[in-house]
């Protein structure tokens, strides 16, 4: 469906460029069509009448006029103060009426009369919502949230290079707007994984990927060669100009003295690691002085923006855990180590076993293709420990492990005697609908506990939105 919403002008253009015009029975259902057809469809009509001389008549099938009448008295009631324009019409069903005319407008209120409507290319159907009329599209198909992607065909073999591995005040050269420019690694930052972060003189940071442990793979990298493929993807890639900053994606491959693609320049993330405020209460004073727990809400909400905005680039995140990702005194969000990330079928080839679905368990992920459904379980996982102060949704104190929980899918707050005191007065801070959430996600037999039913980024947001208005009318924040 179109987001934007016609106004009256365009509204006339659109009734005077058809020869029939048609309602569905579910436009008069709904409560807002009463202030519209009064102010809005009326004058248009009248105008056209008394401008034009065309008196225009808007439809409604006879078999739905039987059904309003017997059924849905009030409806009917509504409709019969509205005989001035909208009138019935002899034909039996919406179908018939698409068949029989040349070019009909139809209002609807439902998908399905929509989709009807959009089935013959000289009609067009206008989507009644709670803001008024809009073109009405068909939607695109939702994405799947357990398919697969296939990675058969990728290469997997590790990167090979004739030249050095630079390092400390070395030079490298990288492509910006087909101009080829030169930066020098400054002071090594960080070395952990399989490459070293370095500050530059440019205002980003660069990962060169290290030499490859293995003594019979002289002169290649720690890293595979779809590695350097998803590379150019995340080049292009032009995600929000409102979430760019904060996700510290590849921005520009980087080059040796002999022409060898050894790393890529990043933005810095500003940020703390989220173990800063998670741990003790001490730690997360001096991390964040005056922190409340609606900045913990709020950075939920900024992080799951940035999953929605990743997703709709076919982006799997793969990777997420607590090290990835980072905050800031403003709330913000920053995900790191994002050459990882699955995009297009390249495949994330790491994963946390805490933040992995209970179906991978002891399962080797660095070759299986991720799925949204993954992305949705680990973002399930990481907004509990945020709203719990780092406590693990199968933490308790009973004799399971964490793991032993998790794969059995034993959700202890069901019974919050089970619960380690500061998981416990995290629970009681939520609402009900965020509890409902979490209950149903990580309990055996929830409504969201299997693959394809577990919630998304998007419902998510709108359980912490919901729960940070909450908060405020009470007084937690």
């Amino acid at each position: 469906m179109s987001k934007n919403v016609l106004n009256k002008e365009n509204l006339k253009k659109l009734i005077l460029s058809y020869n029939t015009l048609l309602i569905d029975g579910a436009v008069l259902g709904k409560k807002n069509f009463d202030s519209i057809y009064k102010n809005m469809l009326v004058p248009i009509l009248d105008e056209i009448k008394q401008e034009d001389n065309i008196d225009k008549r808007i439809y409604i099938p006879k078999g739905i006029v039987d059904v309003i009448r017997t059924k849905k008295p009030n409806i009917y009631k509504k409709y019969f103060t509205m005989q001035v324009y909208i009138v019935e019409i002899g034909i039996e069903t919406l179908d018939k009426c698409l068949k029989d005319s040349k070019s009909i407008l139809v209002f609807v209120a439902n998908k399905i009369n929509g989709n009807k409507v959009l089935n013959y290319k000289q009609h067009k159907a206008l989507f009644l919502s709670q803001s008024g009329f809009s073109e009405y599209a068909k939607q695109k198909p939702k994405k799947s949230q357990t398919e697969r992607k296939n990675t058969k065909g990728i290469d997997k073999r590790n990167v090979k290079i004739n030249g050095k591995i630079p390092k400390e005040n070395d030079q490298v050269t990288y492509s910006d707007n087909n101009t080829t420019k030169q930066t020098t690694l400054r002071k090594r930052i960080n070395g952990k994984g399989e490459g070293n972060i370095y500050e530059t003189d440019v205002n980003l940071l660069a990962k060169i990927y290290k030499q490859n442990d293995d003594p019979k793979e002289k002169n290649t990298l720690k890293a595979k060669n779809y590695t350097f493929e998803k590379l150019k993807k995340f080049e292009k890639l032009r995600l929000d100009s409102k979430i760019r900053p904060y996700v510290c994606l590849p921005l520009f491959r980087v080059f040796n003295k002999n022409n060898d693609c050894v790393g890529f320049l990043m933005n810095r993330a500003n940020g703390k690691e989220f173990n800063h405020i998670l741990g003790s209460p001490l730690l997360r004073k001096q991390a964040y002085p005056n922190i409340q727990y609606k900045n913990l809400v709020k950075m939920c909400i900024n992080f799951l923006n940035i999953t929605i905005e990743l997703h709709k680039h076919n982006i799997i995140i793969g990777d997420i855990k607590l090290d990835n990702i980072m905050f800031d005194l403003q709330d913000n969000v920053y995900i790191i180590d994002c050459d990882s990330f699955q995009i297009d079928g390249y495949p994330c080839p790491v994963g946390s076993p805490e933040f992995l679905h209970p179906t991978y368990s002891g399962k080797n992920m660095k070759d299986t293709p991720r799925i949204l459904a993954d992305d949705y379980y680990a973002i399930s996982i990481f907004i509990f420990m945020i709203l719990h102060l780092g406590v693990y949704p199968y933490d308790s104190k009973t004799s399971l492990t964490r793991i032993e929980a998790q794969k059995q899918l034993i959700f202890p707050y069901l019974d919050i005697s089970k619960v380690p005191k500061k998981g416990k007065n995290c629970w009681n801070n939520l609402d009900s609908t965020l509890k409902d959430a979490f209950i149903n996600t990580f309990n055996k037999g929830g409504k969201y506990a299997s693959a394809n039913k577990i919630l998304g980024p998007d419902k998510w947001l709108k359980c912490c939105k919901i729960f940070i208005r909450l908060c405020k009318e009470i007084g937690l924040i």
